[in-house]
């Protein structure tokens, strides 16, 4: 008579979810840290540390100096660390908590920079949206990126949590 043990596995992370976070991660990060966000037409070139210096005047828009003073790094900041639990923890029900704050902080992050950006438009009534999406640069198109890769990288984990079931 032989006996298997029946003894219960581990979930593994899923390493598509892991590889996505990584991308999301990175591309929120290169987008924050320094890569030019705006080219503003044979003026300057800005990145999202001199739109925080840019907004901190009086004249821009308080939404703008909050987003580009502080809330974009903290969302960016808080969906990061979201994904990792959420590929990285083994327990379904934290795993989930995360996916969901990833996947509703990424889509507040994506509309709220594009409200930022349309709030140029404001401040600028020679030009509208498009004319002020049209001066972005590498550094907000990562922005953008990052915040779809951070959703697919949330739905990706908890497909590939169910499987390990």
């Amino acid at each position: 008579m032989t006996s298997a043990s029946a003894t219960p596995t581990k979930p593994r992370p899923s390493l598509a979810g892991l590889a996505l976070t990584v991308l999301a991660a990175a591309a929120l990060i290169i987008s924050l840290a320094g890569a030019t966000w705006f080219a503003l037409v044979g003026k300057l070139d800005v990145n999202f540390s001199d739109l925080k210096g840019l907004t901190s005047l009086d004249s821009a828009p308080t939404f703008q100096h909050i987003y580009f003073g502080w809330l974009g790094w903290a969302l960016a900041i808080v969906v990061i660390v979201a994904l990792l639990v959420a590929v990285v923890i083994p327990v379904a029900l934290v795993a989930r908590a995360a996916q969901i704050v990833a996947i509703v902080l990424s889509l507040a992050g994506a509309l709220l920079t594009l409200q930022a950006i349309n709030e140029l438009s404001n401040q600028d009534p020679g030009g509208g949206f498009v004319d002020h999406f049209g001066w972005l640069q590498l550094g907000g198109y990562l922005h953008v990126v990052g915040w779809v890769l951070a959703i697919i990288a949330a739905v990706v984990a908890s497909r590939g949590r169910a499987r390990a079931r």
